[in-house]
């Protein structure tokens, strides 16, 4: 795409090379507010780069440190594995269709988080700055739906906006927090909140006609972000268990004892959350820039304001929840209840808001 070119790494941390040293006394302190303490700090928090994070590209010292950061620790000897054992487990998937039509089951999947991306920046960007999702969420002649934002804010505008019917402009929370994670929620309202006194932050982003690459599928087995609150103790057993666990080859009666006490809770609950996390590689071409509203200076990203590819790394989670059949007469005696995706991290903002 001759309109497409290509863009060098705008992940924040400050102002870019092109900026006045006179705002600096307004960028240090947005870059001293709360949502700085990620690994993507910046005005904004977005990453605009044409290449996968460093810890994906293996010899890279981020890759040997984190790797694919499925939490808990946990590094993946055989990560293809890991996929169709989740997928056939907890997402339901047949057997043949994995052995036998992956790339295209991995398509359909990469096209179905595609579009939960694309319904879930408009939702958090509407929520954010208060303005009707229809202004952000636009769809285009091929049926796709783009991302479509501009928004320019000053004191002045913060206290007009305070006067508006946020039930009439936002999306509602809860019905953003079902597509995406309250965390990350949290971390844009932080951004708007530090970076309200002068900035115009242009953000456009399109889905590119290539496939989404599935990264990685894992599974936590008896944990979730709610029963960790319900079951006192469970992350820290969950902990326990993995240590021993990779402390020798086999399983110590220690860490036997701790799933049968997860057994237990199971069998006398009659159900269980279990985390599918799933990360995948989204390629679009994008625009992103944010400057200062009132002197045009650029502070984050490029100033020409064109069309680069660019590619996100988007984590989602799935709950699923096991039921316990009583008198079964099936080959296991639970049934499986998927639940919905829900994206908790966008290239790494949350530094990948770990589950464990």
């Amino acid at each position: 795409d001759k309109n497409t070119e290509e863009v060098t790494p705008s992940v924040g941390g400050g102002p870019s090379p092109t900026a006045s040293s006179a705002d600096k006394k307004s960028v240090e302190s947005i870059l001293r507010a709360p949502f700085q303490k990620v690994s993507q700090p910046g005005l904004f928090p977005w990453r605009h780069a044409p290449e996968p994070l460093p810890r994906l590209v293996p010899g890279t010292p981020e890759f040997e440190e984190k790797g694919l950061l499925l939490g808990g620790d946990l590094v993946s000897s055989n990560p293809r594995l890991d996929t169709i054992f989740t997928a056939h487990f907890f997402l339901k998937v047949p057997w043949y269709n994995l052995l036998l039509f992956r790339r295209a089951w991995e398509a359909d999947l990469g096209e179905s988080m595609s579009w939960a991306f694309f319904q879930a920046v408009p939702a958090i960007l509407s929520n954010t700055f208060e303005i009707p999702v229809d202004d952000v969420s636009k769809g285009d002649d091929s049926g796709a739906t783009n991302v479509q934002f501009e928004h320019s804010t000053n004191i002045a505008n913060a206290e007009n906006e305070e006067e508006k019917d946020k039930e009439e402009c936002g999306m509602d929370q809860k019905d953003v927090e079902r597509m995406a994670d309250a965390e990350l929620l949290k971390l844009f309202h932080s951004a708007r909140k530090f970076g309200s006194e002068s900035l115009r932050v242009r953000l456009e982003i399109k889905p590119r006609d290539e496939p989404v690459e599935i990264v990685s599928i894992f599974v936590f087995p008896f944990l979730s972000r709610e029963n960790k609150k319900k079951y006192h103790g469970r992350k820290k057993k969950y902990n326990q268990f993995l240590d021993m666990a990779a402390a020798s080859e086999g399983l110590s009666s220690e860490a036997l004892s701790i799933i049968h006490e997860f057994m237990d809770d199971f069998q006398r609950d009659k159900v269980v959350d279990s985390t599918v996390i799933c990360q995948v590689q989204i390629p679009c071409d994008e625009i992103f820039c944010v400057k200062d509203a009132e002197t045009g200076r650029l502070i984050q990203g490029h100033a020409d304001e064109k069309f680069r590819r660019v590619v996100h790394l988007v984590r989602f989670e799935q709950v699923v929840k096991t039921h316990w059949i009583e008198n079964h007469r099936g080959y296991l005696p639970f049934r499986l209840e998927p639940g919905n995706w829900q994206i908790t991290d966008i290239d790494d903002l949350l530094e990948g808001n770990l589950l464990l």
